[in-house]
C-alpha cells in the first residue's frame, strides 16, 4: 500500500489488469492501458520475432526447406528414369527403374523421394539445423504419396492408357500434397525419438523389399513392361 503511493503511473495491457492493479496495490493514480513491453514483444511483429528466435537457436525454416525439397524431387525424377539405361549394373538396378512397368515406377517414386530427402537431411546436419521427426515424416509422406498417386492413376491408366503429361502433372500434385503433410508432421507432431527410430528402421526395409522384387518380380501385370515385354531385369 505504501509502495503504491510512490508510483505516479502504472502501465497495463488490459482492462482486467487495470482493475486488478487497483484492487491488489490500493492504487488510485493514473493507469495507462498501452500494453506491457515484455509481453508485447511476443505479439507485435510476431513474424520478425519468430525469425530472430529461429536464427538465434538455429531452428530450420521448414516451409522453405519443403519447397526446395519438392522441386528437387520432381526434377530428379526425370534424371533417375534413365540412369539404369545408361549404366546397367546391380547398383543402378537396385536404385533406379529397370523397365517401364508400374512397379518400377513405384520404385522410382519411393527412391527419388527418400534419396533426395536424405541429401537434404545431410545438408541440414552439416549446418547444424534440426527438423523434428524427420525420418518418421519421410516414411509417412513417401508412402502416402505413392498410395494417393496410384489410387488416382490406376483407374485412368487402365481406361485410357499412358499419358506422360497427365502422369507427371498428377505426380507433381500428389508430391506437393505429401510434402505439405511432411511440413505439418515436423511442425505439429511432438518430437519423440521413437518416431524417428521407426522411420530409420522401416525406410531401408521397404527399399530392400523393392530391390528384391526388382530381381524377383511377380508374374503379374503390375510388374510387366509392355514396351520391352519383360519382367524385372529379365
Amino acid at each position: 500500500k505504501k509502495d503504491s503511493k510512490n508510483a505516479d503511473l502504472f502501465i497495463s495491457n488490459s482492462k482486467f489488469n487495470t482493475n486488478m492493479y487497483k484492487r491488489a496495490f490500493w492504487y488510485d493514480g493514473e493507469i495507462l492501458e498501452c500494453g506491457v513491453p515484455r509481453n508485447d514483444l511476443l505479439f507485435n511483429n510476431i513474424e520478425e520475432t519468430k525469425r530472430k528466435v529461429k536464427s538465434f537457436f538455429n531452428i530450420a525454416n521448414n516451409k522453405k526447406i519443403v519447397i526446395i525439397n519438392t522441386i528437387a524431387i520432381f526434377l530428379a525424377m526425370f534424371l533417375f528414369s534413365f540412369i539404369y539405361e545408361k549404366f546397367p549394373n546391380f547398383l543402378t538396378a537396385a536404385l533406379f527403374p529397370v523397365n517401364e512397368s508400374l512397379f518400377e515406377h513405384l520404385k522410382l517414386m519411393y527412391v527419388t523421394q527418400v534419396l533426395i530427402s536424405l541429401i537434404t537431411f545431410l545438408v541440414l546436419k552439416l549446418k547444424k539445423i534440426k527438423i523434428n521427426n524427420y525420418f518418421f515424416a519421410l516414411l509417412l509422406t513417401t508412402i502416402f504419396n505413392i498410395v494417393l498417386f496410384f489410387i488416382i492413376y490406376l483407374p485412368i491408366y487402365n481406361r485410357f492408357g499412358e499419358n506422360l503429361i497427365f502422369t507427371m502433372g498428377l505426380y507433381l500434385i500428389t508430391l506437393i500434397i505429401s510434402e505439405y503433410m511432411f511440413y505439418l508432421i515436423t511442425v505439429k507432431l511432438q518430437n519423440k525419438d521413437i518416431y524417428n527410430a521407426i522411420g530409420i528402421l522401416l525406410l531401408p526395409l521397404i527399399w530392400c523389399s523393392l530391390v528384391f522384387l526388382t530381381f524377383n518380380p511377380l508374374r503379374t501385370d503390375f510388374f510387366y513392361d509392355p514396351i520391352e515385354e519383360k519382367y524385372g531385369v529379365d
